[in-house]
């Protein structure tokens, strides 16, 4: 089956930036439903997803505290990593574990 659903929350690490993230998704997912747990497990998933956060230093200015991405998700959306863009105008990438929302 396949659907358009929410993803998150996700904590994640973003680089070259190295800041610490935490973010929200929507979008697309391909589920298959496992008989003997009797519950929907994401095969894969493509997001758009936005992060806030910071390094260990932040500062004041909002655009280098937000992020936005496109992320893949696999192993029922428990890793997801993808290209992400801060708003301060540096591009990265970013590896996050995740909740399933369907479990």
């Amino acid at each position: 089956m396949n659907s358009f659903r929410f993803t998150g929350p996700m904590a994640g690490y973003l680089y070259p930036g190295q800041q610490l993230v935490t973010g929200l998704g929507y979008g697309f997912n391909h589920l298959k439903f496992i008989d003997s747990t009797q519950k929907w497990n994401t095969i894969y998933s493509v997001n758009a997803v936005v992060f806030a956060g910071g390094n260990v230093a932040p500062t004041l200015s909002p655009f280098t505290v937000l992020s936005a991405g496109i992320s893949v998700g696999l192993l029922n959306q428990l890793i997801q990593v993808g290209p992400v863009y801060n708003f301060s105008g540096k591009f990265g990438v970013f590896l996050s574990v995740s909740v399933a929302l369907n479990n």
